[in-house]
């Protein structure tokens, strides 16, 4: 029965699909299996991350420089299971996971440190979650009024001003008579100072109490270039608690913390209060935006319906609202599953990278397309 009701959900409210996977993951993952190496140059991101959680949704990076001027990469997730698995962990081979694990729970969000990304060590960096008793545990708190079994927060991506971090999170709400139907209360955002060095363990999280945009996703993919911060946002524009139209907002560093002072970008190409530009309304899940410094120009970056992996690229906002060339990266179709939540996790001179869930197994996948 679960498996009709999400391929059901698919069909008619495509854009909740990965709130769904992720509310029901643990439904999800005893019922699928993939063939990982159908799918080559596609990998699992990050294995090692698999020695701390069995499985997780977002994988959204976010570049740090420490007090001690080094640099590593944050990395927040949405749903994570933990558990155990029974056996060998193994990602090179079709995966069973009513076979191979054993899940006992699900924080709804979790942050883990890496390396700085290189076309060298892409595939499987060094991971370290933040833990708390040896365990892997959710970094953004309930509060006390807050019922953890109604609400879930997960974690988007954030940015470093100064020594301040900063990290958006939706704010979901379940239905208790229906576990599977949920909706979007909007966004909150949580800050913390930067440690003098690399420790995971030092990082401490506080709500931001004047900061909330109710109704709307903010937060999934966010940059800084010239005098602003640049956001991608997802909003419902019939106000359905359907998510897939992408829009873009800016903010000054010094008001990230005032809702009430951020712009969006509107069709004559200016800014202004109102939501009413929509780059597509065909995105599921999360989506990303870059600037590449060696192409000289943004792109953005998500999934579709339909399971094609596309890439927007234009020089700046103005050319963007008279409409630009929509480039498929990837298209996984042939596959018939429900994937979300494409974006680019990084770029070097010569080459992109991007991941993507698949929900059938919960894990991020990564792959990359050349420049040229």
């Amino acid at each position: 029965m679960k498996t009709i009701f999400l391929k059901i959900v698919y069909k008619k409210r495509s854009v909740l699909r990965s709130f769904t996977f992720r509310l029901s993951a643990m439904y999800v993952l005893i019922l699928s299996s993939i063939n990982l190496c159908s799918e080559t140059p596609s990998l699992i991101f990050a294995p090692k991350r698999m020695n701390f959680v069995l499985g997780q949704d977002g994988s959204t990076p976010i570049e740090i420089e420490f007090k001690d001027g080094s640099k590593n990469i944050l990395w927040t997730y949405g749903d994570t299971i933990l558990g155990k698995f029974k056996g060998t962990i193994t990602t090179t081979q079709t995966l069973d996971f009513n076979s191979l694990v054993d899940i006992k729970e699900m924080p709804p969000n979790s942050l883990a440190i890496s390396d700085v990304l290189t076309d060298e060590n892409y595939i499987d960096p060094d991971f370290k979650f933040y833990t708390k008793n040896g365990k892997t545990t959710q970094f953004i708190e309930y509060e006390n009024e807050e019922n953890p079994f109604l609400k879930r927060l997960w974690a988007n991506d954030g940015i470093q001003i100064g020594n301040k971090l900063y990290i958006y999170y939706m704010d979901i709400e379940t239905n208790p008579i229906k576990p599977l139907d949920f909706s979007v209360k909007g966004t909150g955002l949580v800050r913390t100072s930067i440690p003098e060095t690399p420790d995971i363990s030092k990082f401490k999280f506080e709500r931001v109490k004047k900061f909330y945009s109710s109704g709307i996703i903010i937060g999934d993919s966010i940059i800084k270039k010239g005098r602003f911060l640049y956001i991608t946002l997802r909003f419902s524009p019939d106000n359905n608690n359907i998510y897939t139209s992408i829009s873009i907002a800016r903010i000054k560093p010094s008001n990230i913390e005032d809702f009430s002072k951020y712009e969006f970008l509107n069709k004559n190409g200016k800014w202004g209060k109102e939501i009413e530009f929509a780059i597509t309304k065909d995105c599921v899940g999360e989506n990303s935006i870059v600037y590449d410094k060696y192409q000289k120009e943004f792109r953005i970056t998500y999934i579709t319906t339909e399971s094609e992996i596309k890439q927007i690229r234009f020089k700046d906002f103005k050319e963007l609202i008279k409409g630009v060339k929509e480039y498929i990266i990837k298209d996984l179709k042939k596959n018939k599953k429900m994937y979300y939540s494409a974006k680019e996790i990084f770029y070097t001179q010569n080459y992109i990278y991007i991941t993507y869930i698949d929900p059938s197994i919960y894990q991020p996948i990564i792959f990359k397309i050349s420049k040229k």
